[in-house]
C-alpha cells in the first residue's frame, strides 16, 4: 500500500471530510477544497437524520471503526411518529432508527464534529477555494448540483415552546411526490416539507399548510426567532462505471435515499468506500456499479411504486410494517434484489 502520496478532495461536506480522515489517518497527504468560507456553511442550525435502517450495521459504530466517533453530538431516535392522510403511526425499532444531528457551521453540529476530527489527525483544509478544473482531484464530494436536482426542500428553523418531537407527515394528496417533517430537541425546532421541484409551485402555501398540520395534531407551539432555509438533492445517477478518476461520492453521485430523503447513509458509505479503495488500490467504480448504485436503483423503485403508484393506501401498509419492528420493515427497500433489477429499468 502506497502512503506517500497526495490525496486532494473537491467538497468539505460530511463525504469529503470522513474520505479525508480516513486516508489521512491511513498514512496519505490529504488536502480538501471547500468553496464555502467552512464546513458546513450551506446549513443553518437545521436538525437532520442519519438513517440507520438499511443496513444491520450500525452507522455509528461503523464510523468508530475508522477512527470517527461522533457519539457526543448525536442524538438515537428510536420512537418516532408518522402521520399519513387519515391515521397515526407510532414507529417503533429495537435500535436506533435514526440518528439526529444538527447542520452548519455552529459549534455542536456534525460538520465542525468531522472538521475538528479532520484537523485534528493532519488533514488540510482549504477555504474559499472552489475546484474549477477535475484533473487533478482524487475524490468529488461536491454535493447535489443544483441544475441537476430533482427534488427541492423549503423550511423553517425556529425556537418553540414545544416539547421533544420526531414526526413525519406522508399525505401523496398535499405532497404528491414528497413530505412534511417536523424535529424538535430542547426547544430548537426544524420543520420542512421537501418533493418534486414541478409539484411546489406554491411552495410557501405548502409549508404554511406543513405548519397548520403539525400545530392541529401536536397543539399550537410557538414560531419564535425562525430563519427560512431551502435546499434541493437526488440528482440522477451518473455514468461513472468505467471512470477510475476522479472518484464521485455522496450527492454528487447520485447516491439518496429516494424514499424518505436521508442523504448522510450514503455520503458516509460511499466515503468509507471510496477512501478504503484508494488505501488498497482497488476500483472503486466496480463496487459503484455492483452495490452503490443498484442499491440506490431499488430505493428509488420503491419510491415510485409507494408515492406515485399505491400513493396513500401504500404509505398506510409500509407504515403499519414499521410499526412494528422499523428495521426489518424497511431495510428490504434499500437493498438491491432480483425484483429491483428486474423492475428498475421498467419504472425507469
Amino acid at each position: 500500500m502506497q502512503t506517500s502520496r497526495n490525496i486532494t478532495i473537491a467538497g468539505g461536506g460530511i463525504g469529503g471530510l470522513v474520505s479525508g480522515i480516513i486516508l489521512q489517518k491511513a498514512g496519505f497527504s490529504v488536502s480538501v477544497f471547500e468553496k464555502l468560507n467552512n464546513c458546513g456553511a450551506r446549513f443553518h442550525g437545521d436538525w437532520q437524520g442519519i438513517e440507520n435502517w438499511s443496513s444491520d450495521k450500525d452507522i455509528i459504530e461503523e464510523l468508530k471503526i475508522f477512527g470517527i466517533d461522533i457519539t457526543d453530538i448525536i442524538i438515537p431516535t428510536s420512537n418516532f411518529t408518522a402521520f399519513s392522510y387519515k391515521k397515526t403511526f407510532q414507529i417503533n425499532s429495537s435500535y436506533p432508527a435514526f440518528y439526529l444531528v444538527k447542520r452548519g457551521s455552529d459549534k455542536g453540529t456534525l460538520d465542525q464534529k468531522l472538521k475538528y476530527i479532520a484537523e485534528q489527525c493532519g488533514v488540510k483544509i482549504h477555504y474559499d477555494t472552489p475546484v474549477v478544473s477535475m484533473d487533478n482531484i482524487d475524490i468529488v464530494a461536491t454535493g447535489p448540483n443544483p441544475k441537476n436536482s430533482i427534488y427541492i426542500a423549503k423550511g423553517l428553523n425556529f425556537t418553540t415552546d414545544c416539547y421533544n418531537v420526531a414526526a413525519v407527515y406522508l399525505d401523496t394528496k398535499r405532497f404528491p411526490y414528497g413530505y412534511a417533517y417536523f424535529l424538535t430537541i430542547n426547544g430548537q425546532a426544524t420543520l420542512a416539507m421537501c418533493g418534486k421541484k414541478n409539484t411546489l409551485q406554491k411552495k410557501e402555501k405548502m409549508l404554511n399548510d406543513a405548519i397548520d398540520f403539525f400545530r392541529s395534531k401536536l397543539g399550537l407551539f410557538e414560531i419564535q426567532n425562525k430563519r427560512n432555509f431551502g435546499g434541493y438533492g437526488i440528482t440522477p445517477l451518473p455514468n461513472i462505471f468505467s471512470i477510475s478518476k476522479p472518484l464521485i461520492i455522496g450527492e454528487a453521485a447520485g447516491l439518496q435515499d429516494n424514499l424518505f430523503g436521508f442523504g448522510m447513509r450514503y455520503a458516509f458509505r460511499s466515503a468509507i468506500a471510496a477512501s478504503q479503495c484508494i488505501a488498497n488500490d482497488v476500483p472503486y467504480h466496480s463496487f459503484f456499479k455492483n452495490k452503490l448504485a443498484p442499491d440506490v436503483v431499488a430505493s428509488r423503485l420503491w419510491g415510485k411504486i409507494i408515492f406515485r403508484a399505491l400513493k396513500n393506501p401504500g404509505i398506510d401498509f409500509i407504515c403499519s410494517m414499521a410499526e412494528k419492528d422499523c428495521q426489518s420493515s424497511l431495510k428490504p427497500f434499500y437493498n438491491s434484489s432480483l425484483f429491483t433489477k428486474i423492475a428498475g429499468p421498467i419504472f425507469s
